[in-house]
């Protein structure tokens, strides 16, 4: 299948897509710069590092998780066996 045939693929010849997508990044850098540090949307939570506790998210190490992984697997090997 000719995607060209079907229209799709035309706008990325000329540029046209690359500056569009560069207009509306810019238009949502300058909407998140105006918005207030402290304005949530409806139905939105901050997170625990985030909302100013002095308390950071701690995020596991590659190790840990892949640690984590091979004991869950292990886990669950071991209680089809028994």
């Amino acid at each position: 299948v000719d995607a060209n045939y079907f229209g799709y693929g035309l706008d990325e010849e000329d540029g046209t897509l690359l500056a569009y997508e560069r207009q509306r990044e810019k238009e949502a850098v300058e909407h998140l710069r105006a918005q207030e540090d402290g304005d949530a949307e409806d139905g939105w939570e901050p997170l625990p590092g985030d909302s100013g506790d002095g308390v950071e998210w701690r995020l596991p190490t590659l190790e840990e998780v892949q640690e984590e992984l091979v004991d869950r697997r292990r886990r669950r090997l071991l209680d089809k066996i028994s």
